[in-house]
């Protein structure tokens, strides 16, 4: 089904997000199979893929991390700009928005 809506398009892109989540390896394999198959552009976000990598030849592999202090920016810039939190929290030094950016970092794991 999925094949003949994607040939039925001009052009087409796939993205396929926590790809590392599938447990079974042989779904890993069946899912890359079939993405192989499709006339698409495909982007998949996953740990890494060691693995599966010959289920991709023409894949271009590229490692994206964010480093601690990536992660804490993005949080305390987020909480800052978040409308409704605007009037109540007042700037990036504030104690409130630096533990939840420090909690938030120790406990994602660099993802």
């Amino acid at each position: 089904m999925l094949y003949s809506f994607i040939t039925a398009l001009d052009e087409a892109h796939i993205v396929v997000d926590g790809f590392d989540e599938i447990t079974s390896d042989k779904q890993k394999t069946a899912l890359l199979r079939e993405l192989h198959k499709l006339p698409a552009r495909t982007l998949i976000f996953s740990r890494p893929l060691d693995l599966h990598l010959r289920h991709l030849p023409s894949a271009t592999i590229f490692s994206i991390e964010a480093s601690d202090q990536d992660i804490e920016n993005f949080v305390v810039s987020s909480l800052l700009d978040h409308r409704s939190l605007q009037g109540s929290v007042p700037g990036p030094q504030n104690a409130l928005v630096r533990e939840i950016a420090t909690r938030v970092r120790e406990r994602c794991c660099g993802m």
